[in-house]
């Protein structure tokens, strides 16, 4: 076994409560990380300050959803967060559209491939050869 799939049976194991403070580890420790980068970026260190932000940023995610994911099914025996979660879910899926749920459409693929095929699509309008630059110079 990997150390991630261990301990997140360690976490699965949790009641909820401790794994709702087991969640809540990642936010007191990486946000003051994110504040600090502000104020870092305010006394001019604007190139560290936005690394930090950065890091912390993706730490915070990639941790924070990790441990969700692995123990939500204890957060949803806790009925004061089951409540606000079940309406939050329910609501991205009427987003996804009429029989279809959010999870299961394919957003960013076809967001990417859009975006890609105009960029790629106005760079070859947009953009001369460099030998025809030159041939258009007097000199």
């Amino acid at each position: 076994m990997t150390p991630l799939s261990e301990s997140g049976d360690a976490i699965r194991r949790l009641p909820p409560y401790a794994f709702l403070a087991t969640l809540a580890v990642p936010f007191i420790v990486l946000e003051p990380a994110k504040l600090f980068a502000i104020c870092w970026g305010a006394v001019s260190h604007p190139v560290q300050s936005v690394m930090l932000r950065l890091i912390a940023q993706v730490a915070a995610t990639l941790t924070c959803e990790r441990i969700f994911h692995v123990g939500y099914e204890p957060l949803m025996h806790i009925g004061w967060f089951n409540r606000p979660m079940t309406w939050v879910i329910k609501l991205r899926d009427l987003s996804a559209g009429p029989g279809q749920r959010a999870s299961e459409k394919p957003l960013f693929p076809a967001c990417a491939r859009a975006f890609l095929m105009k960029w790629t699509r106005q760079r070859r309008q947009v953009v001369p050869s460099t030998l025809a630059i030159a041939a258009l110079r007097p000199w």
